[in-house]
């Protein structure tokens, strides 16, 4: 029992440390999905590159500075893409802050955008942002069907101006949320194949939640030396250049003590 309670503080710690669930705008935009030009304002471009910065550093008040700066004069050069891509990361930011209500005023904005816009990316990323926003007022099973009609928006090419959930992050939450929930089968697989897309979008950070995922997983299955091993690969590595190919075989595998040195040696 106190190992067991060992490993919960250690999650605990991890979860404060902001690498409990998937969002977007703390990432480049994965290879998986095609950059489309900035937009042709460059002061919104600029904005919107400034703050990505902010937000990639986790600095919630120049994140939120920045963002007002940018809607203000959003609001004297009316554009409804650009005014997408600032409630959605407004919205996350807010969501980092424990501010869930306002957050999902942003979102529930962001929605009416992306429809009219006829985006079913914007659509899939708000959808995803919307789940997240669920399961943080502790209602998991609220926050799984906002997840399943994300995954169903998601479109098959994906394009993007600036970076939005992708599909790593709809299969790595709703691993995390199956989880909760007692779909233990259903949760394996999605987080699988989070794993799998993150490591192939070189979306390094998510890669290391999808590793910390799977140990939460473990734990639950009453697994808790397995789930101590997934941990220290999430801790031990960041799965970049040559150790991809590793990482890509161990995820189809159960964890060995060579898993372990090799992350480590990463």
């Amino acid at each position: 029992m106190t190992h067991i309670l060992k490993i919960r503080q250690s999650v605990t710690i991890l979860f404060m440390a902001g690498l409990s669930m998937q969002l977007s705008a703390q990432q480049h935009s994965g290879q998986g999905v095609v950059l489309l030009p900035p937009l042709s304002d460059a002061v919104l471009d600029g904005h919107l590159k400034a703050i990505l910065m902010h937000m990639d550093a986790f600095s919630a008040d120049s994140s939120m500075a920045r963002i007002g700066q940018a809607m203000a004069y959003e609001a004297a050069h009316p554009d409804t893409e650009a005014r997408y891509y600032l409630l959605s990361y407004r919205a996350e930011v807010l969501y980092y802050e424990g501010l869930f209500n306002e957050a999902m005023r942003d979102l529930d904005k962001c929605d009416a955008l992306a429809r009219e816009l006829n985006d079913s990316n914007l659509v899939s990323s708000t959808l995803n942002l919307k789940g997240l926003l669920h399961e943080n007022i502790q209602d998991s099973r609220k926050a799984l069907p906002y997840l399943y009609e994300a995954l169903a928006n998601y479109p098959k090419h994906p394009k993007a101006r600036y970076p939005l959930s992708e599909l790593h992050h709809i299969h790595g939450n709703l691993g995390s949320y199956l989880t909760v929930t007692g779909s233990l089968d259903s949760a394996e697989y999605h987080l699988r194949r989070s794993l799998e897309l993150a490591l192939e979008a070189g979306a390094y950070r998510a890669v290391a939640v999808a590793w910390w995922s799977k140990g939460n997983l473990a734990l639950r299955q009453q697994r808790a030396v397995e789930a101590e091993r997934w941990w220290a690969v999430r801790k031990r590595s960041l799965c970049k250049g040559v150790a991809r190919r590793h990482c890509m075989h161990s995820i189809r595998r159960r964890p060995t003590s060579i898993d372990i040195r090799r992350a480590s040696a990463w």
